[in-house]
């Protein structure tokens, strides 16, 4: 029981001597432990730089996702990666094993560019609409035909994109 109206609870934290964190002020791997790097592809970064642990392999430490980790001494937490503009994150070239650390890794954070999603709108006329199109964030794309679309009384003047009117078949970025 507490006797106290209020207790504090404080965290207790320890430096595994099994995980070795690549510093300047500590640059030199143990004997016998293996290197596990976690690296930026292009358009990205690993927040906070990248990253060089040396391991004890005959510790069974597991890398463990950030928002899985539990605190266990046996755990290596993946840095977070981090997407440049108009860009995703898409994972680790060499995936995350859960299995113990037993030799070198080299993680390399892959990123790809984000894509648009272009629908076409028959602006309040009749037939067969445009099928959506998708493209690479700045990429370029070529406008379809409205050759199956009509308005009574009108004629075809071209795609409205962002207060711009571009013709069938025009390459738009």
């Amino acid at each position: 029981t507490f006797a106290d109206k209020e207790t504090v609870f404080k965290y207790d934290f320890f430096k595994s001597d099994d995980i070795v964190e690549k510093t300047d002020q500590n640059p030199n791997k143990p004997e016998g432990y293996v290197t596990v790097k976690f690296i930026a592809g292009d358009n990205g970064e690993v927040v906070g730089g990248n990253k060089t642990y040396f391991v004890n392999p005959d510790a069974n430490i597991k890398l463990v996702e950030k928002g899985k980790a539990t605190g266990a001494k046996d755990e290596l937490v993946v840095p977070e990666a981090k997407a440049s503009d108009n860009y995703s994150f898409k994972g680790w070239v060499e995936p995350i094993d859960t299995n113990p650390i037993k030799g070198d890794q080299e993680h390399v954070a892959k990123f790809e560019k984000n894509e648009v999603t272009l629908i076409y709108d028959a602006g309040g006329g009749t037939g067969t609409v445009p099928e959506k199109q998708t493209a690479a964030y700045g990429g370029k794309v070529r406008l379809a035909n409205a050759d199956k679309l009509s308005k009574t009384n009108y004629v075809f003047d071209g795609w409205e994109i962002g207060g711009t009117t571009y013709q069938a078949g025009q390459e738009v970025t």
